[in-house]
């Protein structure tokens, strides 16, 4: 009777269920179709996503929505450090999930595989799978941490910008809802993340919200102390009556008190920075060049010496 190799087996099985998946998520047809039909019904949310992307992605929230905390101040803890990233679907969390839970359960197939085929011992095997579930469970933490510092980077660099433009556009005589317009509509090639949120807040007002909640809610979407300092701004001019535009001035210098602050600080980093790639690199070729002829020529006329 032929043996059944494990290894062929194992892989059998993932190309079946990778199969299977991508059976489910249906063709581009079934999406257009179905997509018209809830536009029609009045329910364009129920639409289904386009694209395969897409559809993966929402493969992955339904699978990983169950394992989604229970708790509702981690699920908020969650959905917040993903709307610090940029990341604000309504699936972001369970995908997040997914993603993690597939990255940590994935060495285990192949290292099963492995034992079974005796390549590496089942101990070396279970090892090796257990060390890179753990790389791989935390990998998206830190993806997700260098998301949130690249974005908030790039949203105080078009800060200044958007400052400017709307202090002039409410000196001008519009109103806050025309100036935000306007700076978002500026705003759109030079700085486009930043625009994506102003077209969000835009929005916001637009439905009914008051500038300074809508403001709020930008500044808890991208965690950044200078919206938050402009969200209490206009909230305090619409509640009390007050002129806005000077109370803008006053936070834009502030605002750039502080950018000169920061930069400071940074440049004093630096000097101490660049000490250690000093010392770690230059540092020993330095002494290499000053000190090899001396060691050169001791070690021949200790070797003459001994002679």
């Amino acid at each position: 009777m032929p043996s059944i190799d494990p290894l062929s087996v194992l892989i059998f099985l993932a190309v079946v269920g990778m199969v299977f998946a991508l059976s489910s998520l249906g063709s581009d047809e079934q999406d257009r179709v179905a997509a018209r039909v809830a536009v029609l019904a009045g329910h364009p949310e129920e639409a289904p996503p386009r694209g395969t992307l897409a559809r993966l992605a929402a493969l992955a929230a339904r699978v990983a929505t169950p394992l989604l905390p229970i708790n509702s101040y981690r699920s908020e803890v969650l959905r917040k450090k993903l709307a610090h990233a940029g990341l604000y679907q309504v699936q972001a969390p369970a995908v997040y999930l997914a993603v993690q839970i597939a990255l940590a359960l994935l060495p285990w197939p192949l290292a099963i595989g492995l034992g079974l085929t005796g390549k590496v011992t089942m101990t070396n095997a279970a090892i090796g799978a257990t060390f890179a579930s753990g790389i791989g469970f935390v990998t998206p933490g830190f993806w997700l941490g260098a998301r949130r510092k690249t974005r908030q980077s790039d949203l105080r660099r078009g800060l200044p910008d958007f400052f400017d433009i709307l202090i002039l556009c409410l000196e001008g005589g519009t109103s806050l809802l025309a100036a935000w317009r306007i700076v978002t509509a500026d705003l759109e090639e030079s700085h486009p993340n930043l625009w994506r949120d102003l077209k969000l807040v835009e929005r916001e007002v637009e439905i009914g919200l008051s500038g300074g909640d809508a403001l709020r809610h930008f500044a808890d979407r991208t965690d950044l102390d200078e919206l938050v300092s402009l969200a209490s701004v206009v909230g305090q001019a619409e509640r009390l009556g007050t002129e806005l535009v000077p109370a803008l001035l006053a936070l834009a210098d502030q605002l750039r008190a502080k950018r000169v602050l920061q930069a400071e600080e940074a440049a004093h980093k630096a000097a101490t920075a660049i000490l250690f790639p000093t010392l770690l690199f230059i540092f020993p070729g330095v002494l290499a060049i000053i000190l090899g002829p001396m060691i050169i020529q001791t070690l021949s006329l200790f070797s003459k010496t001994t002679k």
